[in-house]
């Protein structure tokens, strides 16, 4: 009977058989042996990501646009990004004397008026001056970024902080080798909605997606027979159009004051009850939320939250208004995640975080947020992201989106039409 060879512990068994390798497998030789070979790889991938970093940041500096240091922690980082692994262990904590590369790690606030960046090898508290320059992004507790400036007496003088930069699909899924899908009111607005379905029946689009809130009045003893009511009226206007939409496959996300949905994300669908009233007449879908959609070789995400002026108020940099649509857009790609606030922020279920991951980027992501309309392209990724904005406090606008042409274009009900 041929040996086995054991490649942690380098040695060849005295059998082959399944009771030997379970005996073998089982021992404390062999288990330190694995532990330290999975040690020594997170180092090299570690070592790597700081070499990466720091060619990255001198090729930048040299541009006029430096990429710094990060703060927080994405749940799904890129490959050969790994962030929680900043740096390798040990971070000299000598004289006075300027960083030869960003520093990487996890911030937060553990004092009221003091800041820490941490890794897996440990934290350096870090302090912002008046001149310290950010970068066009948000910046905030838990999100990851890259710092550039001087340690002293185990102070990092933080003289510029910018985001990671932002990996693109293709790069990702070209380290990966693979590809992995996910498939996942008021009279007035009601009329503006019915005004929209009749204006596309004659070129109806693959798909319509409608978030919520779905009533005006949520968390209310009546809520459910109001959706009810709304989902019958719905169900109606349909109706009469059930031939023109028969190939259109209506998505209805939920929303944060949707009944029956936690304040946690992800949230689930809408209550089962509401099916009856659409199922039958056009073919729909009750989507999580966030939820992914996979058309043709388009991936879109919509994710519903109004979480923009969350993130404004909790940023540790200054911000104009004007520029919160870019900086949002930069710092969810940058940290490839919907959600990058801390958890006591905003909670996420532990078992679905991966569900608010976007790795690899989609090719549109949609946040329907009750923020402005707006849509915005970053420079080092393909993605589109997009936030039409509330129908109802927008004057009814809304946006189409091209998959062959990857292009958003804002639309809107003529307000006339909604009138009594």
């Amino acid at each position: 009977m041929p040996k086995y060879y054991c490649d942690y512990c380098d040695t060849f068994l005295t059998h082959d058989s399944p009771s030997v390798r379970k005996t073998h497998n089982g021992g404390r030789k062999h288990k330190d042996n694995v532990r330290m070979f999975y040690q020594k790889w997170m180092e090299d991938q570690a070592q790597k990501l700081v070499d990466q970093t720091a060619r990255a940041f001198a090729t930048n500096r040299m541009q006029g646009a430096v990429p710094r240091t990060t703060m927080g922690m994405a749940p799904i980082p890129p490959v050969g990004h790994h962030p929680m692994m900043g740096g390798p262990p040990g971070m000299p904590l000598m004289a006075p004397r300027p960083f030869p590369g960003p520093p990487v790690g996890f911030p937060g606030a553990p004092g009221a008026d003091c800041y820490h960046i941490e890794d897996l090898s440990g934290s350096i508290e870090v302090e912002f001056k008046e001149d310290t320059k950010f970068h066009h992004a948000l910046f905030h507790e838990h999100s990851i970024a890259i710092f550039e400036g001087n340690f002293e007496n185990s102070v990092l003088k933080v003289n510029e902080v910018a985001m990671v930069p932002v990996e693109s699909a293709e790069m990702t899924r070209k380290e990966l080798s693979s590809n992995e899908n996910w498939f996942g009111g008021e009279d007035k607005t009601m009329r503006a909605l019915n005004k929209l379905l009749i204006g596309y029946k004659d070129q109806p689009p693959v798909a319509i997606i409608l978030c919520g809130n779905f009533c005006s009045q949520p968390r209310q003893t009546d809520t459910i027979d109001l959706l009810d009511r709304g989902f019958r009226y719905l169900a109606n206007q349909l109706m009469q159009m059930k031939k023109e939409y028969e190939k259109t496959q209506f998505i209805f996300v939920p929303g944060p004051d949707d009944p029956f949905v936690d304040s946690v994300l992800p949230r689930p669908h809408l209550p089962s009850l509401l099916f009856k009233h659409v199922s039958p007449i056009i073919s729909c879908t009750f989507a999580s939320n966030p939820c992914r959609i996979q058309f043709a070789s388009q991936e879109i995400v919509v994710f519903r939250n109004d979480l923009i002026k969350k993130m404004c108020r909790h940023s540790i940099n200054a911000i104009t208004v004007e520029s919160i649509p870019s900086r949002y857009a930069r710092s969810v790609l940058s940290q490839a995640h919907l959600c990058p606030l801390p958890q006591h922020i905003t909670p996420i279920l532990p078992d679905f975080s991966s569900s608010l991951s976007l790795h690899p980027l989609p090719d549109l992501l949609v946040t329907a947020d009750r923020f402005e309309t707006f849509n915005e392209k970053v420079t080092g990724s393909d993605t589109i992201v997009s936030n039409p904005g509330s129908f109802a406090r927008s004057n009814y606008t809304f946006h189409v989106y091209y998959p062959s042409q990857n292009r958003i274009e804002a639309s809107q009900i003529p307000t006339g039409e909604t009138a009594d």
